[in-house]
């Protein structure tokens, strides 16, 4: 972080950061659309720390590098402000007070009141039920022989995960695609291409209609529980705390939020972890030494029965080929805010009201921190090594206030998710060699014609 703490005349005299070259009305937004992790790492390399990037809509100041992430996190100054880039899509969400939104103490407040509902000791106590879904998806969708389609195979698995461990059901199929259209066209139209609200009613009926399933599913998991005695709740629904949350904390809780809060882990885990896990099979899979190795590894802890949280820990090839798939590929690769009052940030001025884009994981490919960045290499985060522990340069969930509140979560069943795959199936890549350009969902993703042979069991379960 910059040592400077220029007084407000001060930062009015600071220069503008500079701006990137770019095409006459277009700027740098091709550029920035194909790409975004990676053109933010190649122009932090060519115009330093801080820079400005012009698109026909609007401009973002960028920020990228350990400096940038070190202001992120200690950032208590309403520098940097989530509810100005976020009001528009609560707002078509019907969500006020959506905890992406919120700023300050209300977001430490509804943080700490629904971290329950995102807890590592959920899938931690549940191990075996991460498993079991696991195995069932496969078993009922996977058919010896047969390409997958893999990116929404993974995505309606991890539904299926999240949708047992936290309502001990597993959701429709129609409630995962309705969730999954409804945030994508909002993040997309709204939040990414910062378009007018009408702009989504001219989408159609099919917008529509996701919307009103998605709401109409939310509603109803909250009806069914509110309608339970309060000692009937028994805590194992994740609506249960949403609901004593909102009795404890009314001014954070319309009724829209509380059916945003009921939807937003399907969503955010998905997106998220279905992502990484299609990532991980796609690293994996492409190279058969670093396969053995881990899979040796899995084989070796699942030959006493199903691995414990203890022994999952001690799984240090499969932890690496987890932490360098979310290094290599990371699903939050940066962080929108506005510009919540003028400061000064590396000899610059940025204005308030600036969006502003933090490139949260712009130094994952950085050599000066991680050698060899473009290698998949599982041994980095290993002693004497350790190429994570330097400060502020590994931040595959983000940084600050606002940081995943599931990551943890999300990493214990992703390594359940990784074991069941490697131990039990049999996985072949349709094309090895080939490289596939990501796409934005709005995260970046592999290619819907992404697949993935399933060629039988490796070993059935006793």
């Amino acid at each position: 972080m910059s040592a400077e703490n220029p007084t407000e005349d001060g930062i009015r005299r600071l220069p503008l950061p500079p701006l990137v070259p770019g095409l006459p009305i277009l700027g740098s937004s091709r550029e920035l659309m194909r790409d975004p992790a990676k053109f933010i790492v190649d122009q932090y390399e060519r115009m330093g720390p801080i820079y400005r990037v012009k698109t026909p809509i609007r401009t973002y100041t960028v920020m990228a590098g350990p400096e940038a992430n070190a202001f992120a996190h200690e950032d208590n100054r309403g520098c940097l402000v989530a509810r100005d880039f976020w009001k528009p899509m609560v707002d078509e969400l019907d969500a006020p007070n959506a905890i992406t939104a919120l700023d300050g103490e209300d977001h430490k407040t509804l943080r700490k009141a629904i971290a329950p509902i995102m807890a590592k000791s959920i899938p931690e106590n549940r191990l075996e039920d991460v498993s079991k879904v696991t195995r069932e998806y496969f078993e009922a969708h996977a058919k010896e022989g047969e390409l997958i389609p893999f990116v929404d195979f993974c995505g309606r698995l991890v539904s299926s995960q999240i949708g047992y461990l936290l309502t001990n059901q597993i959701p429709p199929p129609d409630a995962h695609q309705a969730i999954f259209e409804m945030f994508k066209e909002v993040f997309i139209s709204i939040g990414l291409g910062r378009m007018p609200r009408f702009v989504l009613k001219l989408r159609g009926r099919r917008y529509r209609d996701a919307k009103a399933r998605a709401f109409a599913f939310a509603d109803a998991m909250v009806a069914e529980r509110r309608a339970l005695p309060k000692h009937g709740r028994d805590g194992r629904h994740f609506v249960d705390h949403i609901l004593e949350a909102a009795e404890e904390h009314p001014h954070l809780f319309t009724e829209g939020d509380i059916r945003m809060a009921g939807l937003l882990p399907f969503y955010a885990g998905v997106d998220t972890m279905g992502q990484s896990v299609c990532y991980g099979v796609y690293e994996l899979f492409r190279r058969p030494e670093v396969l053995e190795r881990v899979r040796a590894e899995v084989d070796a802890c699942f030959a006493n029965g199903p691995p414990s949280v203890k022994s999952f820990r001690g799984m240090e090839d499969l932890s690496g080929a987890i932490m360098e798939v979310n290094r290599i590929h990371p699903t939050a690769f940066a962080m929108t805010r506005v510009a919540g009052r003028d400061f000064a940030f590396e000899g610059y001025r940025v204005k308030k009201g600036s969006e502003v884009l933090v490139g949260t994981t712009a130094c994952h490919s950085l050599p000066e921190y991680f050698a060899n960045p473009e290698c998949f290499d599982i041994d980095r985060y290993r002693p004497p090594r350790n190429e994570h522990m330097v400060p502020h340069v590994y931040a595959p969930f983000g940084k600050g206030p606002h940081a995943c509140l599931g990551s943890g979560f999300a990493n214990v069943v992703m390594m359940a998710t990784f074991g069941v795959i490697l131990h039990h199936f049999d996985l072949e890549l349709e094309d090895p060699d080939r490289v596939y350009q990501k796409v934005l969902i709005p995260t970046p993703s592999l290619p819907a014609d992404f697949r993935v042979r399933f060629k039988g069991w490796r070993n059935r379960p006793h």
